[in-house]
């Protein structure tokens, strides 16, 4: 939690990738992934697909707003 505070506190964009949606509140962006089970080896690549439809939603969203 430390480290995160400290994270929290620097000038720049966050995204927050968790299984919590008590954590929103520690990036400027979330990814929700699947709950994480205790004791497995929990791989970020069983969740590849909402990484990408967060950042595809994320391109569209700044060319939408780009020449705002």
């Amino acid at each position: 939690m430390e480290l995160l505070s400290q994270i929290s506190n620097v000038n720049i964009k966050k995204i927050l990738i968790t299984d919590s949606f008590s954590k929103d509140f520690l990036g400027e962006y979330t990814i929700h992934i699947k709950r994480l089970e205790k004791d497995k080896l929990n791989l970020i690549s069983e969740n590849l697909i909402e990484i990408e439809k967060f950042f595809i939603k994320y391109e569209k969203y700044r060319i939408k707003n780009e020449n705002k």
